[in-house]
């Protein structure tokens, strides 16, 4: 055989495969297509994540309802340790199917065990909207504390 038998029987060949993969494709559903929009985390160029609509909507409306529990918990701590009086609180927990919370947990503090506690009980009892197509969402929450002047 010479060289240009070659390079024609290697076209065919990769001519074929390529079919294979494009009519496989089309006959796989993409798997984001099973996720409501509501769910799927966008990024900008630089990976930096957006929240998603739930998130920003739903879930956040709800924690500000909270607002009054979570500041009881600060004023408390500010009773006990008058001397830090600024800092966050990184809180993730899961939202069921059903709006309700498992696994709330301090991710990071600058506060002690006590108003630590105290927040993961306040989240870990309240109930969320349903998430958009009834899966369970993880979230991740930063609270940022400052002792007003």
């Amino acid at each position: 055989m010479k060289f240009k038998d070659y390079v024609i029987i290697s076209l065919i060949v990769a001519i074929g495969v390529l079919s294979v993969l494009l009519l496989q494709q089309k006959r796989l559903p993409l798997s984001s297509s099973t996720i409501p929009s509501e769910l799927i985390q966008k990024s900008d160029e630089n990976g930096k994540n957006f929240e998603s609509a739930y998130e920003v909507k739903q879930v956040k409306n709800t924690i500000i309802k909270s607002t009054q529990d979570i500041q009881n918990c600060y004023n408390a701590y500010l009773e006990r340790k008058p001397e830090i009086t600024d800092g966050k609180i990184v809180v993730d927990w899961q939202i069921q199917p059903d709006g309700t919370v498992q696994k709330a947990e301090i991710v990071t503090s600058m506060f002690d065990e006590m108003l630590n506690m105290c927040m993961v009980e306040i989240i870990g009892n309240i109930h969320f909207p349903e998430p958009p197509g009834k899966q369970q969402v993880y979230i991740s929450h930063t609270f940022n504390f400052k002792k007003a002047v």
